[in-house]
């Protein structure tokens, strides 16, 4: 099948397609930009209006009396997320030298969460390597039989 010269419907510039494609615009952004041209105008009725500012008030909005996502444990926070918290502890405790289990200093070592809470309690992490992390986090009986009273 050969390609056909296609005159762009936005930006009259022409380009090489399939005719099978049926494409009328030559990008993404040309086709973007008729699409916003096409919709420049429209607006919401009146009673669509009245019926969106209803529901965000008071009890009819969903989203009444919960808690928004960035909270943890009830109290506001940004660090809603396992990456921030760990973000986080890094910022407040630093970059972790050895592994509070087998003490190797080789390789990444990373926070590794006690409690498994993710409680935003800085108290709450402690520095492992990858192999030990794993262990601990596998939460198998004979792993963390392994950990019991090898902390530091």
């Amino acid at each position: 099948m050969r390609q056909i010269q296609i005159k762009c419907k936005k930006c009259n510039n022409y380009f090489k397609d399939y005719l099978s494609n049926n494409r009328v615009f030559c990008s993404n952004k040309c086709k973007n930009m008729a699409q916003s041209e096409r919709r420049k105008g429209c607006r919401h009725s009146e009673e669509t209006k009245k019926i969106l500012s209803i529901k965000k008030i008071g009890k009819l909005n969903p989203l009444y009396g919960k808690h928004p996502a960035n909270y943890i444990d009830g109290r506001s926070s940004k660090l809603s997320s396992y990456t921030q918290l760990h973000g986080w502890v890094r910022k407040n405790k630093g970059i972790p030298k050895e592994c509070n289990f087998c003490g190797t200093q080789e390789g990444k070592i990373e926070w590794a969460n006690i409690s498994w809470e993710y409680k935003k309690d800085i108290n709450d992490y402690m520095p492992l390597c990858v192999e030990c992390h794993k262990g601990f986090d596998s939460n198998n009986i004979g792993a963390m039989n392994n950990f019991i009273g090898g902390f530091k």
